[in-house]
């Protein structure tokens, strides 16, 4: 699924639930990978693969599959 946009509220917590492998592509073209851990009005919390932990700003995201 691809959308063009960051993810609703009902489809983050869909996403965390599921533990759900996410890719986000930012507003500088990178991806990144990540399973949420948690999320605020403005960030998500992502542990990616390798175990490493990134604060990802909702406005910094272009569009996300997974």
């Amino acid at each position: 699924m691809l959308e063009l946009s960051g993810p609703s509220l009902n489809e983050i917590k869909t996403l965390i639930k599921n533990n759900t492998l996410v890719t986000f592509c930012t507003i500088n073209n990178q991806n990144i990978t990540g399973r949420i851990k948690w999320f605020d009005q403005v960030a998500l919390k992502l542990i990616q693969e390798d175990g490493r932990e990134i604060t990802l700003l909702k406005q910094a995201i272009m569009y996300y599959s997974y």
